[in-house]
């Protein structure tokens, strides 16, 4: 099996490739998950991804859902978005061919490299969020678990931060506190990008032009 090869860009983006003519993956991750929700802020990580994947500088909603359900099964079949305590990543699972990939891979770094925070759309996915936190936080117990697991054996490391939310906290935080949280985290030399399928070059290739002529900080 060939290695997986890394390399970084000059503003500090790394990148992660994996010659295989099977394998068709691709993503952008973000080091920037629950542990670092502000205080007083818990939640803050999963709704910027909520908000943030509602629409695209390019597309329109509809149109990044058709893509979604033509290559993917649905909008959530095969895409993985997702918030975890140390990181968000916007990608997706093994897709039967490379141009399918490369049709998905702009919709994710656009939704990274041109964040729109709407506020029109913050209040329904403020709804979303507190939605999964019953779902898959409380009513689901292999999370409940985990959730207590972590709330006792971290008195003040924020590891003990739920990672869906928690509801009061998630409704006080604002639109300027949103942004102020991808000006921090969704910068150059604080994101990795993953393709899997192309040669190293065309990586490096679709890494420099997405994310190449962004400020480091």
């Amino acid at each position: 099996m060939k290695p997986v090869s890394t390399d970084v860009l000059k503003n500090g983006l790394r990148f992660y490739s994996h010659y295989d003519q099977v394998a068709h993956v691709s993503g952008i991750g973000i080091r920037g998950g629950s542990i670092h929700d502000p205080k007083g802020k818990r939640g803050m990580a999963h709704l910027v991804e909520h908000v943030i994947t509602s629409r695209t500088k390019e597309l329109s909603d509809f149109e990044v859902d058709l893509l979604f359900w033509r290559y993917m099964g649905g909008p959530d079949k095969d895409r993985k978005i997702q918030t975890d305590r140390f990181s968000t990543f916007y990608g997706h699972g093994t897709l039967h061919r490379k141009n399918f990939m490369l049709q998905c891979f702009p919709v994710f770094a656009s939704m990274v490299r041109h964040s729109i925070i709407d506020p029109n759309d913050v209040l329904s996915e403020k709804g979303a969020v507190r939605e999964e936190y019953f779902l898959r936080g409380v009513d689901w117990l292999p999370m409940f678990v985990d959730d207590l697991m972590h709330e006792s054996m971290y008195e003040k490391n924020p590891a003990r931060n739920r990672i869906d939310c928690e509801p009061e906290e998630l409704k006080s935080i604002t639109v300027n506190e949103m942004k102020d949280f991808l000006r921090k985290y969704y910068v150059p030399n604080n994101m990795f990008v993953i393709v899997l399928g192309p040669s190293h070059e065309d990586a490096k290739r679709m890494a420099q032009k997405y994310f190449g002529d962004m400020a480091s900080r």
